[in-house]
Parts: C-alpha cells; structure tokens; sequence
C-alpha cells in the first residue's frame, strides 16, 4: 500500500511540468492529486502510518510548488459489506480539512 502512496507522489511530480508548460504563461500552474487509502480491516495497524505518509506527500507536493494552485482529494475503501466501499473527498485547495478529514 505505502508503494501505491509513493507511485501517487511519483506520478504527481512528473505531471506537474506538463500541466505547468500547457498553462499561459501569465496564469499560475495547477497541480491535482488524489489519494487513494486501504482502509480495510486488514490495513488497521498500517493507517495511521499511511495517513502520516500522504501527509508528507501533500506537503511536499505544496513545497516543490508554490507558485501553484494545488487541489488535493482522497478516495478511501473498504470491503464490499463494509460501512462503505468508497468514500470520496472532492479535489479541494483546503488541504487542512482535507487532513482533518483524513
């Protein structure tokens, strides 16, 4: 899962110049990344590491660029039978009630 994390945060680097080189040059560039968290009964002792990580992950992503309009969402998942499968958080530029709800 920490793997998955880190691809999103991989991914999210090498995207951002391209979104950057398509916007006018006057305009600022942007820059969106979704999480996507395990949050199956299985994942129990790792979310609290996992939440820690997409933490760092977003700051990161918010140091290496901060001239951009950052959005930032989060898709967790359960098990079909679960309290719920998916649980979405729309792209937001509020990354502090993103973590509040994280």
């Amino acid at each position: 899962m920490l793997r998955h994390v880190m691809q999103a945060f991989v991914l999210a680097f090498a995207l951002a110049p391209a979104i950057a080189a398509t916007a006018p040059a006057s305009a600022r560039p942007v820059v969106e990344v979704a999480f996507v968290l395990d949050t199956t009964g299985s994942m129990g002792p790792l979310i609290e590491g996992a939440k820690r990580k997409i933490w760092s992950i977003a700051l990161a992503i918010m140091d290496a660029s901060p001239d951009a309009e950052i959005r930032m969402g989060l898709v967790a998942y359960r098990d079909i039978g679960d309290v719920y499968v998916t649980k979405r958080f729309n792209l937001t530029t509020d990354i502090q009630d993103l973590y509040g709800e994280l």
